[in-house]
């Protein structure tokens, strides 16, 4: 659990860095896998990882990083879920 949680950011900073050196695919699949550890995470870690910000900062995160890719449908789903 602890690991997953904490490579959130790390995953997230990675995709930044995609994204900044023109490799939105690659960066798409990052997003992808730290929305299923977001959702994992959550799922298991009860009252934790549901408390302010965790799942809408993941949230808020992919949908701005959709949004730089060019995504507004993606994006808008991201910020609706």
């Amino acid at each position: 659990f602890y690991l997953q949680r904490m490579a959130i950011p790390i995953l997230e900073n990675q995709a930044e860095t995609l994204v900044t050196r023109g490799r939105p695919a690659e960066a798409r699949r990052l997003a992808a896998r730290v929305e299923a550890l977001a959702a994992a995470v959550a799922a298991r870690a009860g009252t934790y990882a549901r408390g302010p910000g965790w799942p809408p900062r993941v949230r808020a995160w992919l949908a701005d990083l959709l949004t730089r890719l060019g995504d507004v449908e993606a994006a808008a789903r991201a910020r609706a879920e």
